[in-house]
């Protein structure tokens, strides 16, 4: 796996679950509503979607050098998912 999209899907992997997390325990705390289960179905899937990608394509960009002199459209692809 190319090691620079490793790192970047697992540091979003635990901001993601961090920030979810903490702003959860302090609308909580304060009393307010913060959604119902299905805005957090939602959130945690378009997360793990994100970091899925982002693992996929170090996968797949450590199969070779060519995505360095190149720009494929795959991974142009992931990047905008």
């Amino acid at each position: 796996m190319k090691f620079t999209h490793g790192l970047v899907a697992h540091s979003h992997l635990a901001m993601a679950g961090f920030t979810t997390s903490f702003c959860a325990l302090l609308l909580r705390l304060t009393g307010n509503r913060f959604g119902g289960l299905s805005s957090a179905i939602a959130w945690n899937i378009a997360a793990l979607t994100m970091v899925v990608v982002l693992a996929a394509t170090g996968w797949a960009e450590s199969a070779g050098v060519a995505w360095m002199a190149e720009a494929p459209p795959w991974r142009t692809v992931a990047f905008v998912v």
